[in-house]
Formats: structure tokens, sequence, C-alpha cells
């Protein structure tokens, strides 16, 4: 699941660059030769910019920055190198806004790199099949350095931009980037549904593959062949048994109900002597309690004449 979910990032990531307009340099650029650059508008891009050349050492500026205006629609821009690539491909071109504190290094977009090859001037060069793809940068804010180019030595481009028709917008891209994205979508979901099938599979395949099931499996044909002689077999050694053993079990019957009957009749025995025990020690209590009673009447008695007896004469000596 983990490495789907990689490849949908992968593939979220590439849909923009499949989908945006670039802006291309459709000819090999000659020193002081007018070179046509064709701007195909995005939907981010600005519509007041500057477009210029600069060599990637950055030491030197390859020709006079433009000021492309009112970018509302696709366009052709000529321009003029006024530099030459002693060392190959060495030169870049750079579209950064018109902002007062805006420079070079401050761009949106830049071009991969090129080089301007020598010419004579006033000579034209045939455009070739070399492409120079300027690839739109997220805006962002970029620390400003200083650079060696002024506003001196901008120009507009109103007298050298030759504006083209309107051409219709190309959706050739965005095509292609939703069948893209469709197919990603529909790998990833039957990738899924098939690792879940061969999941469930599996987990049912499970059970059956175990020894006591397939030992079940075997033995249960014979045995429902043979249900009904087993059964009768059965039930013929069931009612003998019963026959046999019933005897026996009526003489313990008997047996035991004879020995209840005793231990009955011991019981009642011991009744007997115990409630004459009982009758013997109430009949002791009664007299015990005559004889308390008694011993109190006398001692009560004796109180009374204590009490009432004359006291002793006292003396008094003389």
């Amino acid at each position: 699941m983990f490495f789907l979910f990689f490849q949908l990032c992968i593939i979220i990531a590439l849909v923009p660059l499949v989908l945006s307009l670039n802006i291309t340099l459709e000819s090999v650029p000659e020193a002081f030769q007018s070179t046509p650059i064709s701007l195909r508008r995005d939907h981010d891009d600005p519509f007041d910019f500057f477009l210029g050349a600069f060599t990637v050492s950055g030491t030197a500026s390859a020709m006079a920055n433009q000021v492309v205006a009112n970018f509302t629609a696709d366009r052709i821009v000529n321009m003029t190198f006024n530099y030459t690539s002693p060392l190959g491909k060495d030169c870049i071109l750079l579209a950064w806004l018109r902002l007062p504190a805006a420079q070079p290094r401050n761009k949106f977009a830049q071009s991969e790199l090129f080089s301007v090859t020598s010419g004579r001037p006033g000579s034209m060069t045939p455009p070739s099949s070399e492409l120079t793809t300027l690839v739109s940068t997220v805006l962002g804010t970029i620390p400003t350095t200083s650079s060696p180019i002024t506003s001196n030595s901008t120009s507009s481009v109103s007298g050298t931009a030759s504006n083209v028709p309107p051409k219709p917008a190309s959706h050739t891209g965005v095509i292609v980037g939703g069948v893209l994205g469709i197919l990603a979508l529909g790998c990833m979901v039957s990738a899924s549904i098939y690792v879940l099938t061969r999941r469930r599979r599996s987990n049912a395949a499970t059970p059956l593959l175990r020894p006591q099931d397939s030992i079940t499996f075997t033995t249960l044909p014979q045995f429902s062949v043979n249900s009904r002689s087993i059964s009768f077999h059965e039930e013929s050694e069931t009612e003998a048994a019963s026959e046999v053993s019933r005897a026996p079990l009526e003489g313990e019957n008997a047996r035991m109900r004879e020995e209840i009957t005793a231990l009955d009749n011991q019981i009642g025995g011991i009744e007997e002597p115990l409630s004459e025990v009982s009758a013997r020690t109430e009949g002791e209590d009664a007299r015990m309690r005559e004889e308390i009673a008694a011993l109190e009447d006398r001692i009560r008695r004796m109180e009374a004449g204590y009490w009432n007896s004359p006291r002793p004469p006292s003396y008094r000596s003389a």
C-alpha cells in the first residue's frame, strides 16, 4: 500500500508539468540577428514582465532587456542578441516581474541553456528545429541581489514585437494529463482489488488443507451406508441387556424397601423413650421449682421474725 501511495504522489507531481503551457525559443539565436520568441500564455503568467538573456556566470548580458506589456494572449517577440558563446551553451533567458525592487535574479521563469552563434549584421538565419523552452516556476520571494544591468539598458518591444492573432488554447495537455491520471487510478484500484481477492481466497482455502478435515471427508460415506444396520443391532442389544438386568434391579429394589421399613421402625422405637425422658425431666423441674419456692417462703418468714423480735436492753455504766 505504501508503494501505491508513492506512485500516486509521483503522478500528481507530474500532472502540472504536462498541463503547463511554456514559452519557447523557436530558432537558434545568432549574434546581432533578430530571433523570434514565441510567448504562449498560461493562466499563471503575469501581464507585464521583463525578458532578458544573460550568461550562466552572470558577468555579462547577452541582450538588452525588453519589456513585455499587456501579455493577455499568445504573441511573438523579436529579440536581438549582442553576445557570442565561446564555450557552447552558456546563455539563459530570464523573465521577471516589473517591480521597483525586482531584479533578474527574482525570476518567475527561465529557459534551458543555449548558445548564441556568431553572425554578420544584417543577415538572417533560417529557423532550425532546436527549441529552447522557458519553464514557468512558482512565484515567490527571493532575496534580491545587485545587478550591473540598469534601467537605461531596457527598451520597449512596442516597435520590435509583432502581435499575432490569438491562437486557440491547446487542450492536449489537459487531455493527456487526465488520461494518465485515470490510468494510474485504475491501475491502483485494480491492484488493490487483486490483492484483497488473493487474501480472501487464501484465507478461505486454508481450513480445507487440515488433515482432520480430509479424514472426516473420507470416512463420512462409509458411515452413512452402514448407519441403518448399525442402528438395528444396537436396538436389539439394548433390549436384551434391559431384559437381563431387570431381575437383579427388582430384587435390589425390594431389599432397599425392606431396609427403609426397618429403619422407620427403629426411629419410632427411639422416639418413645425420648418422650418418657422428656416427661421425667419436666417432673424433676417442677419439683425443684416447688422446693425453691418453699425455701424462699421460709427465708421471708425468718426475716420477718427477726425484725419483729424485741431489741436487747442497753446498759449504761455508772
